[in-house]
C-alpha cells in the first residue's frame, strides 16, 4: 500500500498493497500555517483537498522543518505530538520520526513520517478532509520572519489498494518577534508584579498627629513653667 510503514504497524498491512506508485491523481495534501513567537508552541493541521471519487482510501507523507526554527513537538511516548482525526475512521495511523533511529530534539529529526490508515476498512477519505494536528515548538533563538513547513513524498492509496502520487503544498510558521524584556527582566508587554508601598493606616496617623499636639503642649507648658521660675527669681 504506501512507501513504507514503521515496524509498529501490523506486517499484514505490508503484505496487503503494492509498493510502487502508479500515476498521478488530483488531490493535494495541504500543510497550513501558524504564528508564534520564540519558546512559543504553535499547532498546524493537515488537509486533503481535490480528492475525486474513492482514489484515497489512506495516505502517507513526510513533513520537513527547519531544526534552527522549529520542531515537532514529542509525546509521551516519544513520538511525533501529532494526532490523527478520530472522524475519519483510521485508526491504525500513526506518527514516526524519519529516520526511526533519530533521537527526537536532534538536528535530524527535523522530517516526521505520517501514515492514515485503518486495516479494518477501505472507507474513501472525502475532499478538504482535515487529516491531523500537529504541535510545533518554535526555538528560543529563532529569529523573526517565515519559514515553510515542506510536505514530500506523499503518496495515496485507492479503495483498490492502488498507490498514486499525491500534490503537496508547503505551510508556514511565522515567527513574531520576541517582546523587549525591561531592566527587572519582564516583558514589556506582561504584567510585571511590582511592591506597593503600604497606604498609611489612619489610625497611625490620627496617633502621630496626637502625638505632635502633645509634644507641642508639653514644650509650650515647659517654657512657660520656666518663665514663671525666672520671673519669681527676680523678685
Amino acid at each position: 500500500m504506501l512507501r513504507h510503514i514503521h515496524c509498529f504497524w501490523l506486517p499484514v498491512l505490508l503484505a496487503a498493497w503494492s509498493a510502487a506508485a502508479s500515476s498521478a491523481v488530483g488531490a493535494t495534501l495541504e500543510v497550513g500555517h501558524a504564528t508564534g513567537r520564540p519558546s512559543e508552541v504553535v499547532e498546524i493541521a493537515v488537509r486533503l483537498r481535490g480528492v475525486r471519487g474513492d482514489e484515497a482510501a489512506a495516505l502517507e507523507a513526510d513533513l520537513l522543518l527547519d531544526p534552527r526554527i522549529a520542531a515537532i513537538g514529542i509525546d509521551a511516548n516519544r513520538r511525533p505530538d501529532c494526532r490523527v482525526n478520530a472522524a475519519l475512521g483510521k485508526p491504525a495511523s500513526g506518527f514516526g520520526f524519519d529516520p526511526v533511529v533519530c533521537k527526537p530534539g536532534a538536528t535530524q529529526c527535523e522530517r516526521i513520517h505520517a501514515v492514515i490508515i485503518a486495516i479494518d476498512n477501505s472507507f474513501p477519505l472525502p475532499d478538504d478532509s482535515l487529516l491531523f494536528h500537529c504541535r510545533i515548538r518554535i526555538r528560543s533563538d529563532a529569529p523573526s520572519g517565515s519559514y515553510p513547513i515542506q510536505a514530500r513524498n506523499a503518496l495515496i492509496a485507492n479503495v483498490d489498494g492502488e498507490d498514486n502520487v499525491a500534490g503537496v503544498s508547503a505551510g508556514s510558521i511565522t515567527v513574531l518577534a520576541a517582546p523587549p524584556t525591561t531592566a527587572n527582566g519582564n516583558s514589556s508587554g506582561s504584567c510585571a508584579i511590582t511592591k506597593r508601598a503600604a497606604a498609611p493606616d489612619l489610625f497611625n496617623l490620627v496617633l502621630a498627629a496626637l502625638g505632635l499636639v502633645i509634644r507641642g503642649a508639653r514644650q509650650k507648658a515647659l517654657a512657660t513653667a520656666q518663665q514663671h521660675s525666672a520671673e519669681e527669681r527676680e523678685r
